[in-house]
């Protein structure tokens, strides 16, 4: 995929964000291009999660300007704006009364309005989304407390789509799944790159499952400290300076950095 002539879908200038007396994230500056697969990636603790509330428009930065396909995500936050966000999978009661076409169908919300009843064409968007991620019809209606956990992030992942959605913010989607569940979701997130034309914008500390499909990395720890192509940012000594001092092990399995 040629990225090299794409718009820009993300571009963040000078970011800075302080939260009470702490600077969490420091002359921030990173672009991300229209169809394209980016991971960041960095220790805890470096302002990823609140990098991707920025985006959101949930905290208001400091300095800087952020642009999401040219507007800033303040202005657009309660508007169709091509933005659809998936969290940290959370457990949840599994008698909780809702199908997985249900959870689909609270992305509609966006389109629909609040207190607006849905549509038979929103229930149909949900289903069809749905089939796209690989759902048949027997899990569309079934309980999602019934499902796997790899089934039910995808079911939340159709949610997140539901709503004309252009780029997509994951923020660490696959914690909690089995390396095989892990796969399994990026695949299908990267088919529908491919098909739909999806951004797509996660976080992960998954660096050796990420570095199969994303096409660069952004390597955080307040500010930006080297970017690239995934082999080029692995190599690089910067990443090293990202977790410099922690007794923890980088988990990947390429042998790029041992133990950090």
């Amino acid at each position: 995929m040629e990225l090299e002539h794409k718009q820009p879908a993300v571009e963040v200038t000078d970011l800075t964000v302080q939260l009470g007396n702490k600077s969490v994230l420091d002359n921030v500056c990173f672009t991300v291009k229209e169809g394209s697969f980016t991971s960041i990636i960095g220790p805890n603790g470096a302002g990823k999660t609140t990098l991707v509330r920025v985006l959101l428009g949930l905290v208001r930065p400091g300095r800087g300007i952020v642009h999401l396909f040219g507007k800033t995500p303040l202005r657009s936050r309660n508007r169709r704006h091509g933005v659809g966000y998936l969290p940290q999978r959370k457990e949840f009661d599994r008698r909780f009364p809702v199908s997985a076409l249900d959870v689909a169908m609270m992305g509609r919300v966006a389109c629909m309005g609040l207190f607006r009843f849905p549509k038979p064409h929103d229930r149909e968007a949900a289903m069809e989304t749905l089939r796209r991620i690989g759902f048949k019809d027997d899990l569309i209606y079934r309980p999602i407390g019934e499902l796997s956990g790899g089934q039910q992030q995808l079911a939340f992942l159709a949610r997140a789509l539901c709503s004309h959605t252009r780029l997509l913010l994951l923020d660490e989607p696959t914690t909690g799944l089995d390396p095989a569940a892990q796969e399994r979701f990026y695949e299908v997130v990267q088919t529908l790159r491919r098909d739909l034309g999806l951004t797509i914008l996660v976080v992960s500390h998954d660096v050796d499952t990420i570095s199969q499909f994303a096409d660069r990395f952004i390597c955080l720890n307040r500010s930006v400290l080297v970017q690239g192509k995934p082999s080029e940012v692995l190599a690089s000594a910067r990443l090293r300076e990202a977790y410099w001092g922690r007794s923890e092990r980088l988990p990947i399995s390429t042998g790029c950095l041992g133990v950090l």
